[in-house]
């Protein structure tokens, strides 16, 4: 996915966009600081007790697919488990999603301005979103590759 973008020469407007990217999803990552939701705490707390003798559906009723808890128990391994992980991995989940519409906007156009519009729409798309929207904001971002893969074909 991120050959295409390493591979091209690095202009300025791509930048700019890359550190726009980066504060969007670093400043919803911060609401965690304020404002802890209980969905995000339960996908966070499940992925963090994932071994050999816990499993997800049997000592803990959920409906969600495991994709995000897998996403957060790797995140976990790597870089551990707490507060400060926590907003990493929430920073993380939203960077994902804010990098694939980065990265599908340089697919289909070269204008900076459109490529901007894409980026504020995702920041005002998380502004108003708690963090109980990190499971939809993960799988929007693999709905959207799988689309952009599926468009491709």
């Amino acid at each position: 996915m991120y050959k295409d973008i390493f591979t091209k020469k690095l202009n300025k407007s791509n930048v700019i966009l890359t550190i726009l990217s980066l504060i969007i999803s670093l400043s919803w990552a911060i609401k965690l600081d304020r404002e802890w939701g209980f969905d995000f705490g339960i996908y966070y707390t499940a992925a963090a007790f994932f071994s050999d003798n816990y499993e997800l559906y049997k000592e803990h009723l959920e409906i969600k697919g495991p994709v995000y808890y897998a996403f957060l128990f790797i995140l976990g391994k790597i870089i551990g488990f707490g507060p400060l992980q926590a907003i990493i991995s929430l920073f993380l989940t939203a960077y994902l999603f804010v990098s694939t519409v980065l990265y599908i906007s340089n697919k289909y156009t070269k204008s900076f301005l459109k490529k901007l519009f894409y980026i504020l729409l995702c920041g005002s798309i998380l502004f108003y979103q708690t963090t109980n929207a990190s499971i939809s904001v993960f799988q929007l971002s693999l709905l959207l590759l799988s689309f952009h893969y599926l468009y491709e074909q």
